[in-house]
Parts: structure tokens; sequence; C-alpha cells
């Protein structure tokens, strides 16, 4: 791995990792002082305020990451295409903030909701972060992003003791999402320099922020459409809170694979503009082998130890979430390889019809299961449609990608490490009869699982195993 890439990795995983200990200490304590119809408010609301910004937004976050790495090389034209970029940013963010407004009041039963949390959606409109990003410095997003959560875990616990709080905590992430992104502008002098920008100049952003648009647009719906079809078809939002817990418990460990993907993309489309396809090719090829790696034995564990996990973790009220967890546990594969062959190549080679193409079916399968599975099974119907949906995506993209990109190469490295992975699972399973439910017996399974998955790598003389191995004796040293 390229040392530009593994230090921005570093950097990222570092903040990544702080990511995944806050939920972990703040979801059990959220799910006993909301309870699960005010989490299900809290989820909802922050599902639709989603889908509001990207739609809004017209994916220019992702346009705007990729013309800066195109541009890089030259900071004059950094600069203009900085300025440019931004300026349509906040014209975009107007009319997606109004929209946001006249929504919140067509969700009457939640207007008071959907206004707190609307500091959240004003700082998706200002951020420029894409900015460092896209120049490969992770620093001053992974130092911004780590103070802006602590803040929020401290005001979480001092402010929020009851359901009746709920408007408050909405408040909190809005509001310290702001300040943190707000921070970033005195930053950008090290990049850019001060130029006058017209409408014109950013105007002539939009048919690439369109293009962009629209894979990402499709994608949302299958993001956050499934926790909306819940709500109106089965009427209850505490199914939402239960899906929304099994999504973040999902999500942590995703995050360290996301995090790869965020800090390649860069590279792939400055490599791209310098044709050096081959490089491109090989980058995806050694990140989706690693992403393997890290995704099995965190896909087989995380559904291995949900069962006993959830009562302890979150409360008897929520064993729901356990079943969730075992359903879309695989979208942690799924996910990574969709990640970095999907997302970030073809975005990176600006091949984003095909990438809005494949979203585009991803979406009708999502939302035709959801019609037919939501009504029977509730949330369940919707794990499983998300689940279907999204393999049906990856496999979309494998094919198209496969003249250009070793597949054969990442088949090879699934089978080894999902064997390995089920080993594991297995050491996780027998030693659970020897144990009480519990914090131990979730601790023990933890154990049991990366040191059952350590040995296989070592048996079978893995090389990512052999470069940590490395690494950590010159440390030592």
């Amino acid at each position: 791995m390229d040392k530009k890439i593994a230090k921005n990795y570093i950097f990222t995983v570092a903040y990544q990792i702080f990511v995944m200990i806050v939920p972990l200490i703040t979801a059990p304590y959220l799910a006993r002082k909301l309870g699960a119809e005010h989490q299900g408010i809290a989820s909802f609301v922050t599902s639709v305020s989603s889908m509001v910004v990207s739609y809004s937004m017209l994916g220019i976050n992702y346009y705007g990451n990729r013309q800066i790495a195109y541009t890089r090389d030259d900071k004059n034209r950094v600069s203009e295409t900085f300025f440019e970029i931004i300026a349509l940013k906040f014209v975009l963010g107007l009319i997606g903030t109004i929209i946001y407004i006249l929504l919140s009041f067509f969700y009457a039963d939640y207007t008071s909701y959907f206004l707190c949390y609307m500091p959240w959606v004003i700082s998706n409109f200002i951020d420029c972060s894409f900015l460092f990003t896209g120049e490969e410095d992770m620093k001053p997003a992974v130092i911004k992003n780590f103070v802006n959560k602590l803040i929020v875990v401290a005001c979480i616990f001092i402010f929020v003791h009851s359901p009746n709080d709920t408007l408050v905590y909405l408040s909190l992430l809005g509001v310290a999402n702001l300040i943190c992104n707000l921070s970033f502008y005195p930053l950008i002098s090290r990049y850019v320099t001060k130029i006058k920008v017209r409408i014109s100049d950013s105007i002539k952003h939009l048919k690439g922020t369109l293009i962009l648009f629209l894979p990402y647009a499709t994608s949302a719906i299958y993001l956050y459409m499934d926790k909306i079809m819940v709500q109106s078809i089965t009427k209850d939002i505490t199914q939402i809170a239960y899906y929304d817990y099994a999504e973040k418990i999902i999500n942590i460990p995703l995050i360290l694979i996301t995090s790869l993907s965020t800090v390649v993309m860069p590279r792939l489309a400055n490599e791209f503009t310098k044709g050096n396809i081959s490089k491109v090719n090989q980058h995806v090829v050694d990140v989706g082998i690693f992403s393997l790696y890290i995704g099995c034995p965190l896909c087989i564990g995380i559904f291995c130890i949900s069962s006993n996990m959830i009562p302890w973790y979150l409360g008897n009220d929520y064993l729901s979430t356990a079943t969730i967890i075992k359903i879309i546990a695989s979208l942690i594969i799924i996910n990574s390889i969709e990640g970095i062959v999907g997302r970030q190549y073809l975005t990176a080679i600006d091949k984003t019809f095909f990438l809005f193409v494949s979203y585009l079916i991803t979406a009708f399968i999502n939302i035709g299961i959801n019609f037919l599975l939501i009504p029977q099974n509730g949330v369940f119907g919707a794990a499983i449609a998300t689940v279907i949906s999204n393999f049906v995506c990856v496999i979309a993209q494998i094919i198209y990608v496969r003249k250009n990109i070793n597949i054969f190469a990442l088949l090879v490295a699934f089978i080894k490490y999902f064997i390995g992975s089920l080993i594991m699972g297995l050491a996780i399973y027998l030693i659970t009869s020897f144990f009480k439910p519990g914090f131990v017996l979730t601790i023990v399974q933890i154990v049991t699982g990366i040191t059952a998955y350590f040995l296989f790598c070592l048996i079978t003389r893995d090389r990512h195993t052999k470069v940590l191995l490395n690494r950590l004796k010159i440390t030592k040293k």
C-alpha cells in the first residue's frame, strides 16, 4: 500500500476507531433514556433529513472531492475549482433548506423535531472538507471531527436524561456538526488563494454534479427509504429504532473498511488523470483484498455474538435488533466490495453512468421487495430487502468491471478469508457453551474469534498478517 495512502488510512482509522467507541458508549444509554418510541422518532427524523440533504446537494461532495484530486498539482486551478464549487453548494443549500422547512411541516407530528435538527442540515450545505479529502490531507478532518464527537458525547450525558430530552438530543447533534464544519474554513488557506467567483463559473459545474447526482440520488432511496416505508406501512415507530440500532452496530465494523475507500478515491482519480490505468486497477485489487481480509471475520463475528450481546447492551426491549443484525451482517462484506470496486473506482475513472444504473436497479428491487415483505414481516422484511438489493448491486458492478479488474484475485481472497472466518465462527460457537450469557461471554467470544482468525492467517502465511507483524516489530524497536 502506498505510504501516503497508508498514512491517511491510519489518520482516518484512528478517528473511526473513536467513532466506533462513541456509539458503544452512547447507544445503551440512549436506548434506556429515550426509549424505543422516541429513539424511533429520532431515527426517522435523521433518515428523512439525510435524504433531503442527499437530493439537495446533487452529489456535489463527491464531485468536489474528485475535481480537487484532478487539479491538485496546480494551486490556481484548485483555488478556482474550490470557490466555484463552494458557491454552487451555498445556492443548493439555500434551496435545500427551504425544502426541508416545508417538509418539516408536512410531518406535523414531528415538526419540532425536524426544526431542532435543522442545524445539521445546514452544516452539510457549508461543509468544505472535500478540499482536504481531494488533497489527500485527512489530518484536519480527523482532528475537527474528533473534537466534535467528544463534545457531543459529553453533552449527551449531561443534558439527555429522559424521552422528553429527544429535542435536546437532536439539537446537540445539529449544532455540534454545524460548528465543526465552520471550523474548517480558517484552514483552507494552505491549499487555496482568494479569488473572485462569477455565477457563470459556478454554474458550469452543475452538469458534473448532476452526472454524479444520478447514482447517489438513487442510492439514497434504498439507504433511507426502508425506514420511511416501515413507518408508513406499519405505523410502528419503535420498529425503526430496532432497525436503526442494528444498522449502527453493523456500521461500526464497516467503518474500518469504508475509511479505506474514502482515502483511496483521490489517489485513483489523480492516477487516472495521469493515464496510469494499470496503477489504478492494481490499487483497486490491493485495497479490495485488504477489505475482504477485514470484512469477512467482522461479518461472521458480529453474526455470532449478536444474540448474547444485545440483551445486556441495549436491554431486553431490543431483542429484535439481534435478529436484524443476523439478517444484515452480510452487508459488511457486500458494502466493502461495492465501496471499492463500485463507488470509488467507477467515480474515479468517470464511469458514473453505470454507477447510476446499478443503483437504480438496486433502488427498484429494494422498494419492490419492501412492498412485498414489510406488510407481513415488518422491519425484518426491510432488512431482507436491503441485503438482496445490495447483493444484486455489487454483482452487477463486478460484472461490469471484470475486464479491467482482476476479479479472480478478489474471489480467491474471499474464499480464503471466508473459510478462515467460518473456522473462527465455529470456535466462537464452541466456547459459548462454557459461559453464562452476559458481558463476560461477549468479551470471551471476541477474544476467541480474533485468536482463531489470527492463527488461521498465520498458518496460511497470509501476506497482510505478515505486514502487520513486521510493522509491530518496527514499532517496538
